[in-house]
């Protein structure tokens, strides 16, 4: 009877509990604090130029006049489109901003948008607005801006078209950091209760049982040879498999990458997630069973043994057996 101690990771639903609470307190406490920092930089709504438009930015102000558009009937009208993604209808409004600049602002609030309504001819009563800068979600619609009087003269090149200003509440950014520490709260109340780190890593007595040597020799050598061969061919086939499938997926991570990235509306960026996460998934499944000694490492871990393992394994089968054969 041989005896060796090994090292163990046990995941249960304990442990994965404890890793989401405190997956998911980490980033809000995060996403809480960078918006604490960028509220305290925020920029007036009246001094934003072109150059000082950066996706994330916040911009708060006051809101006196827009750009309006006459509609027939001696009425007018400053809504240029409408947008409606992730279960929210944006209205769009152009504003002007520092040095004779305007930008387009993204609106959900209906009250803000009735008031805005209630302009005359585009003026009125200032309106406080809280917004972040983010990449235009639709091309901007210069038809619209036709014969309307601020750019007879001058042209649409005075609107900031690669960016609009999107309609947020700060505090509710910015309180984002309580739920991460209440999160991260209930994390290490959970780690307590699992049991701590000997819940996760422990170890274990193997004891391995000798061959039996009498046994062994009841088994016929060539039988053996040509069962291990089938098995090594399997398994050639299987890791085969895996890599074709990983150079596939690499197109399609890409693919994903870039709908994500390139979209704004959720819907799309959706899509773009799912394909993510399909071409990760064979990816490092792939990459667990390559028999690189990163990834070795990591198998042995969870106790687990990697296809390319295995085939060395096969392998040296084989070599052992067509020795004994000739011996």
């Amino acid at each position: 009877m041989v005896s060796h101690m090994k090292t163990v990771i046990s995941i249960g639903k304990e442990v994965i509990l404890f890793i989401m609470l405190l997956a998911l307190g980490s980033l809000c406490f995060l996403n809480g604090l960078i918006a604490l920092q960028k509220e305290k930089n925020a920029i007036p709504i009246s001094k934003l130029s072109p150059e000082g438009c950066r996706i994330g930015q916040f911009v708060v102000g006051e809101i006196t006049s827009y750009v309006n558009k006459d509609m027939g009937n001696g009425s007018y009208s400053g809504e240029s489109g409408v947008l409606f993604t992730g279960g929210k209808e944006y209205y769009f409004y152009t504003i002007p901003v520092d040095n004779n600049y305007y930008i387009r602002i993204m609106i959900v609030d209906k009250s803000i948008v009735h008031e805005l309504e209630e302009f005359s001819r585009g003026k009125g009563d200032a309106i406080y607005f809280e917004g972040q800068i983010i990449k235009s979600p639709t091309k901007i619609n210069y038809q619209w801006y036709e014969d309307i009087e601020e750019f007879q003269n001058v042209g649409t090149d005075s609107i900031i078209a690669e960016y609009v200003v999107k309609e947020i509440h700060i505090q509710e950014k910015t309180k984002i950091i309580y739920t991460g520490i209440f999160l991260l709260l209930l994390s290490f109340v959970q780690f307590h209760l699992m049991g701590g780190l000997g819940a996760i890593i422990c170890t274990e007595d193997i004891k391995e049982k000798g061959p039996d040597k009498d046994i062994q020799k009841l088994y016929n050598i060539e039988n053996e040879l040509m069962a291990e061969k089938r098995h090594l061919l399997l398994l050639n086939k299987k890791m085969s498999e895996l890599k074709k499938g990983c150079l596939y997926r690499i197109f399609l991570l890409a693919a994903g990458v870039y709908i994500f990235g390139s979209n704004y509306y959720w819907e799309v960026k959706f899509i773009g997630i799912i394909a993510v996460v399909i071409s990760l998934k064979g990816i490092i499944k792939y990459m667990l069973n390559s028999g690189n000694k990163c990834m070795e490492w990591i198998m042995r871990l969870f106790n687990k043994e990697s296809i390319a393992m295995q085939i060395n394994h096969s392998k040296n089968s084989i070599s052992a057996m067509e020795d004994n054969k000739e011996s």
